[in-house]
């Protein structure tokens, strides 16, 4: 529901400043799926003005109460300028200005992409940015859950396991996921801005142990590829489990 003013300055390639140029002017407001995903359009304003004398213009940006049942929600308003001297010479520019419901995103790139084997230890990280995609370093705070399905079949996450913090956009081998048995878990991953306001992330993950002797979680097929090529001084390595009965397993290898 605030209102900004953005200063723009006109100038030819030499730097003299161009007076009494048009500048139309068109502000739009996104409205973006993920934080990082541009989304619909949900209001366009469209107007003109003129520079001064020292090529200086002003562009009123209202910002929109924000109607939504989300605790993270993320806009971008777009504003996009045609400046035209009385040369008739047309120049553009266009400017993002992100708000969001926190000045700060989290999350966890390298969880739920392929499952944590237990023996290999691989190290994490929670990437913090501002909302211009700007990494920031402050100490993530971050929970581990039992998962459950639920009646439509999604994953619930059901008891709180244990906690722990881990400092933003550096690597480092998670012991409290190591130390838990083989099996599905949930991440909850939180972070704080200056005036307080939460961004939060979840993610979902397999844990498992090379030595499982058989699923420790329900999955009609389960497979994991450490590596897919071999010769007379290693071998290839495919994991491939399933909770079901009676499985039987068809595979192919090529030569080059």
């Amino acid at each position: 529901g605030d209102s900004i003013r953005v200063k723009g300055m006109a100038r030819t390639f030499a730097g003299v400043p161009v007076p009494k140029a048009v500048v139309n002017y068109k502000v739009s407001c996104l409205e973006n799926y993920f934080w990082r995903i541009g989304g619909r359009e949900t209001n366009r304003v469209t107007g003109q003005t003129l520079t001064d004398e020292q090529g200086r213009f002003d562009i009123p940006v209202y910002m929109m109460p924000v109607e939504t049942k989300k605790q993270q929600w993320f806009y971008t308003y777009k504003v996009e300028a045609d400046v035209t001297s009385l040369a008739g010479e047309t120049q553009s520019e266009v400017l993002d200005l992100p708000l969001g419901s926190s000045s700060l995103r989290v999350y966890a790139p390298d969880l739920g992409g392929k499952p944590l084997i237990k023996e290999h230890r691989d190290s994490l990280r929670f990437v913090v940015t501002n909302l211009k995609h700007v990494p920031v370093d402050v100490m993530v705070d971050y929970e581990l859950y039992s998962v459950g399905e639920n009646e439509g079949g999604d994953l619930d996450y059901i008891e709180r396991l244990c906690a722990g913090k881990a400092k933003s956009n550096q690597p480092f081998v998670p012991d409290l996921i190591y130390g838990l048995p083989s099996g599905m878990y949930g991440l909850k991953a939180l972070v704080k801005d200056n005036t307080g306001n939460i961004s939060e992330c979840s993610k979902t993950f397999e844990l498992l142990s090379l030595e499982c002797g058989k699923m420790p979680f329900e999955s009609s097929a389960w497979c994991n590829q450490s590596n897919l090529e071999f010769d007379e001084n290693g071998n290839a390595t495919v994991w491939f489990g399933s909770s079901e009965k009676d499985v039987h397993l068809f595979y192919d290898v090529y030569s080059n």
